[in-house]
C-alpha cells in the first residue's frame, strides 16, 4: 500500500512494494534481536505501518503534504485570477 503514494507505474510499485517488505521485515528482526525473547512479528508490523504512515504524509503522488500544497497554490491562483476580474470590472465601469 505504501508504494501507491509514491508511483503510478504498476512495475515501480512492484519494486517499491518488495523493498518496503524487505527493509521492513528486515529492521524488524533487527530491533527483535535487540531485546531477549522479543518477537519479531510485531517490530515487523510496526515498520511497515510506519513507512506506510511516511508514505502516506509525503509520497509524491498521493501524499496529503503534496495534495495540501497543491490545494493551496490553486486556492491562490483562483483568488488572483477573481482580483483581476474585479480590477477589470471595475475599469470599465
Amino acid at each position: 500500500m505504501s508504494a501507491r503514494y509514491w508511483t503510478q507505474s504498476f512495475e515501480w510499485m512492484i519494486i517499491l512494494s518488495a523493498f518496503f517488505g524487505g527493509v521492513a521485515g528486515a529492521v524488524g528482526t533487527a530491533i527483535s534481536t535487540l531485546g531477549r525473547g522479543w518477537p519479531t512479528g510485531p517490530f515487523i508490523v510496526v515498520v511497515a505501518a510506519s513507512f506506510f504512515a511516511i508514505s502516506l504524509i509525503f509520497g509524491k503522488e498521493k501524499g496529503i503534504l503534496l495534495k495540501h500544497l497543491q490545494y493551496r497554490k490553486h486556492k491562490r491562483q483562483v483568488n488572483e485570477e477573481q482580483a483581476e476580474t474585479r480590477i477589470i470590472k471595475k475599469g470599465v465601469e
